[in-house]
C-alpha cells in the first residue's frame, strides 16, 4: 500500500506540473495581455512600463523559468485585477468552493446510492421505470440550466432561498455563531442542490446497474436460502460489492463537480474558485489564471487519489496485491 501511495503521489505531482505548464503557455499565447485594453487614464508609455514591471516584455521561455522559480519559493505572483498577492485571493476563494463541492458531492453520493438501491428493490415495477426515466432526464440536463431554473423557482417565484451570495452582506456579522452557520447554509442550499441533482442522477443509474449484476451472485442465493429477507440481502450483502463501480465513478465525478462549480458559482454569485477564475480570465490576469488552474488540478488529483484509496479499502484484493 505504501508503494502504491507513493506512486500515486508522484503521478499527482506530474499532473499538476503538466497542467500548470499548459495553462501558463496557453494564457500567454492568447492575443493581448492585462494592459492591452485602451484606457484614457494610462498612456502607451505607462502601459509599456507596467509590462516591463511584470516581466511581460520578456520572451515566453524566460517568463516561464521565472514563474517556476517564484513558485518554488512559494510566490504565486501578484494579481493584477485584485491588486494583492495571488495566494491571498486563492486562500479566500478556495474554502468556499471546497465547501460547495464537498456538500454537493456528499449529497450526490448519498442520494444517488439510496435511489439506486430503491430502484433495485423495486425492479420491474412501474415506479422503478418512472424513476429510471426521471434520472435519465436529470442526468442529461446542463448544470447552468438547472441552476437558472432553481434560482427562478426558489428565489423568485417561491422566495424561500436567497438569490445569490455566500452570506447575507448586511446581517451576517450581527448574527450569533449559530445564526451565522444557519445563514451560510441557507445560501448554500441552491448551489449545492444544483451540483447534487445532476451527479446523483448519474450515480443512481450506475448503482442500480451494479446492484442488479451482483444480486444474481451465488453467495446471495445462499443468503436467501438461509431465510434472510430480500431487503437485508441487498443492504447487508450486495451493496458493499456493488459500491466498487460507484467509487470509481466518484473519482471521475470530482472533475465534473469542479467544472460545474464554475457555472454554478457564476449564476449564484458564489465567490469561490470558479467565479475567481472566470473573472481572472476576463481581466487577463495571467498569474491568477495560472494559479487557479494549477489549484484546480491539485484538488482534482487529490480527490482522485482519495477515490483510489477508498476503492482499495472496499476491495481487499487490491490491498493484498499492493502490499
Amino acid at each position: 500500500m505504501r508503494r502504491y501511495l507513493l506512486g500515486r503521489l508522484l503521478q499527482t505531482l506530474v499532473v499538476v506540473f503538466l497542467v500548470t505548464t499548459a495553462s501558463f503557455v496557453l494564457v500567454h499565447l492568447a492575443p493581448g495581455d492585462p494592459f492591452a485594453l485602451e484606457d484614457p487614464r494610462a498612456s502607451a508609455e505607462v502601459r509599456a512600463r507596467w509590462r516591463a514591471e511584470f516581466g511581460l516584455d520578456r520572451p515566453l521561455p524566460e517568463q516561464y523559468v521565472r514563474y517556476l522559480g517564484n513558485v518554488a519559493r512559494g510566490n504565486l505572483g501578484w494579481s493584477i485585477s485584485h491588486q494583492r498577492p495571488v495566494a491571498h485571493a486563492i486562500a479566500d476563494a478556495l474554502p468556499r468552493t471546497l465547501l460547495l463541492v464537498g456538500v454537493g458531492g456528499a449529497l450526490a453520493l448519498l442520494g444517488g446510492i439510496a435511489l439506486g438501491v430503491y430502484q433495485s428493490l423495486r425492479r420491474g415495477s412501474p415506479v422503478e421505470r418512472v424513476v429510471s426515466g426521471a434520472t435519465l432526464v436529470a442526468y442529461s440536463l446542463p448544470d447552468f440550466w438547472v441552476a437558472i431554473v432553481l434560482l427562478l423557482v426558489f428565489a423568485n417565484w417561491i422566495p424561500v432561498f436567497p438569490a445569490g451570495g455566500v452570506v447575507d452582506p448586511v446581517m451576517h456579522d450581527y448574527l450569533s455563531f449559530g445564526g451565522r452557520i444557519a445563514d451560510r447554509l441557507h445560501h448554500l442550499v441552491l448551489p449545492a442542490a444544483t451540483l447534487a441533482l445532476i451527479a446523483a442522477a448519474g450515480i443512481a443509474r450506475y448503482q442500480r446497474t451494479a446492484l442488479l449484476e451482483v444480486l444474481g451472485a451465488d453467495f446471495l442465493r445462499t443468503a436467501r436460502a438461509k431465510g434472510l429477507p430480500e431487503r437485508r440481502v441487498v443492504l447487508r450483502h450486495a451493496l458493499r460489492n456493488a459500491l466498487l463501480p460507484v467509487i470509481t465513478l466518484a473519482g471521475l465525478m470530482i472533475p465534473a463537480l469542479f467544472g460545474g462549480a464554475v457555472f454554478v458559482e457564476k449564476v449564484f454569485s458564489w465567490n469561490g474558485m470558479g467565479l475567481l477564475a472566470v473573472n481572472a480570465i476576463a481581466a487577463r490576469d495571467y498569474p491568477l489564471v495560472t494559479a487557479s488552474v494549477a489549484m484546480g488540478g491539485i484538488v482534482v488529483a487529490v480527490g482522485s487519489l482519495v477515490a483510489d484509496l477508498l476503492y482499495a479499502v472496499a476491495d481487499p484484493r487490491l490491498r493484498e496485491g499492493s502490499a
